[in-house]
């Protein structure tokens, strides 16, 4: 009688796999020009102009860093890039806190996104902020997007804060 055990280990065995080292030689410069062909869409435009101290819109930059300690007590770093398509910017970090430290902060990178964060403070989107607070910060954020309007670049914050015998404090720095 064939023990059933013994058969499902051969059947469930790994199959042997090789692993072999490719000789793969690199052609010297000469040998690659004598098979290159030029199709004709090469595009040599970056290449003309500026030095090379000059610094250039896009590529991996940081361009913003922040570190810290979260409302659950966890140490976070966080850094990114901002978008700019002309010489003025919009980048703001939104800060609507309780008086415990409570609610919470988003970055807005535009007007648009700028508004509709605004309306949503609003709308009450933190549980544990008061009414006042939301909407001392929105007020905040609008003025942020009008201070732009005028022509102004915008990379800063806004901060609404609950007091705990009541009122609000509010910071900006643009």
């Amino acid at each position: 009688m064939v023990n059933e055990n013994l058969k499902a280990i051969v059947e469930n065995k790994k199959s042997v796999e090789e692993v072999r080292e490719i000789e793969n030689e690199i052609p010297s410069f000469e040998e690659f020009m004598k098979t290159y062909e030029n199709d004709g869409n090469l595009n040599y435009a970056d290449l003309n102009g500026g030095s090379i101290g000059e610094v250039k819109g896009y590529g991996p930059t940081i361009d913003w860093w922040e570190e810290g300690t979260n409302s659950s007590g966890h140490y976070y770093i966080a850094c990114g890039q901002r978008v700019r398509t002309d010489t003025r910017s919009f980048y703001l970090k939104v800060e609507c806190y309780n008086w415990g430290g409570g609610g919470g902060y988003d970055y807005v990178c535009s007007t648009s996104e700028a508004l509709q964060y605004a309306r949503r403070l609003e709308n009450g989107i933190y549980s544990n902020v008061s009414s006042e607070t939301e909407q001392a910060c929105a007020d905040l954020v609008r003025e942020a997007v009008r201070h732009y309007d005028r022509g102004h670049s915008i990379d800063g914050y806004v901060k609404a804060k609950s007091k705990f015998w009541g009122g609000c404090e509010r910071s900006h720095r643009y």
